[in-house]
């Protein structure tokens, strides 16, 4: 039914982003490098978002699917590294995607990550540095 898909739909989405923030590291060219830290950055806002909407159904539904549940953590603990640093900078306050963060860490700490280990490392990393 439509729960069964926008779940199904959740999932692949999820799983793509996480397959496309691996993926952005593979460079060819220099020349390449500021469009990969933008995609990059673009990326892990997204995943952040997905994050805010998580289920418990989803992401036992996310853990099943993935056939790499490796979330680029990395690459997710720079883009929120970056976030603080530039609002430490003050440069023009607050940043909303920084908000974004916070919600999406308020949100999924009422769901049990289970045995999720990659989405467990990641969110203690992240939180750690907010």
């Amino acid at each position: 039914g439509g729960v069964q898909e926008l779940q199904d739909q959740f999932v692949r989405v999820w799983c793509a982003v996480c397959r496309a923030l691996l993926l952005s590291e593979q460079l060819t060219d220099f020349s390449e490098y500021k469009l990969s830290v933008l995609l990059r950055s673009k990326l892990c806002w997204a995943w952040f978002h997905l994050l805010s909407v998580l289920t418990q159904e989803a992401l036992d539904a996310v853990e099943e699917a993935c056939d790499r549940p490796a979330l680029a953590g990395q690459h997710i603990s720079d883009y929120v590294g970056s976030l603080l640093r530039e609002e430490r900078a003050g440069e023009g306050g607050t940043d909303p995607r920084l908000g974004e963060v916070r919600r999406a860490l308020d949100a999924v700490q009422s769901l049990g990550t289970g045995g999720y280990l990659e989405l467990q490392c990641v969110l203690k990393n992240v939180t750690d540095l907010t």
